[in-house]
């Protein structure tokens, strides 16, 4: 009997996990998707729809702007030089993947909507790397903190494309699995 009781304690333990890590997601999206829902899906500044503009370009005519007359007025300036352009292979390469799913959805609405569903991401990694640091009541604490702190959803709203929706998620999962490869037994 015991045995079994021992059984059913890791289970419930995942769904436990999972459950924080779905509902830390689920408040994150909330919160970077209520401006979109309070005033309609828009780019919010200059920036994002720079960082739109040369997805668009990218998928739209398969590669970036190699000189860019728009932005930098009045000369102008090659993107591919100042910027990261990881943002923008990225976005396309999502967008594309959105596109199998949504046909009607355009380069505009993916620009301005993605950040609200990719940011929240960062929960996942960050859940494991307190866990790992931590425990698990350090790790439910760090996954709520990560999909609220306003510093963090202030730069990753719906209409705010910029770089942080993508680069927080991967810099948290590059820092886990550092920590987890300094931990390994295995040289």
């Amino acid at each position: 009997m015991a045995i079994k009781e021992e059984q059913k304690r890791p289970i419930k333990v995942l769904i436990a996990e999972i459950a924080v890590i779905a509902i830390s997601y689920a408040i994150g999206v909330y919160l970077r998707l209520r401006p979109a829902l309070q005033h309609g899906v828009h780019l919010t500044a200059d920036d994002p729809l720079l960082h739109y503009r040369l997805t668009e370009s990218l998928v739209e005519g398969g590669g970036l702007l190699n000189y860019d007359l728009l932005s930098w007025h009045p000369w102008g300036f090659d993107p591919t030089w100042y910027l990261p352009t990881f943002h923008y292979y990225t976005g396309a390469a999502l967008y594309k993947i959105a596109h199998l799913f949504f046909s009607g959805l355009s380069v505009y609405e993916f620009s301005s909507l993605i950040p609200a569903f990719f940011s929240p991401l960062a929960v996942i990694p960050v859940y494991l790397l307190a866990k790992e640091l931590w425990g698990r009541g350090g790790a439910a604490f760090a996954a709520f903190s990560i999909g609220t702190i306003p510093a963090y959803w202030a730069r990753s709203y719906a209409g705010f494309y910029r770089h942080e929706q993508f680069a927080i998620p991967i810099i948290c999962l590059s820092l886990l699995m550092t920590v987890k490869s300094m931990r390994s037994k295995e040289i």
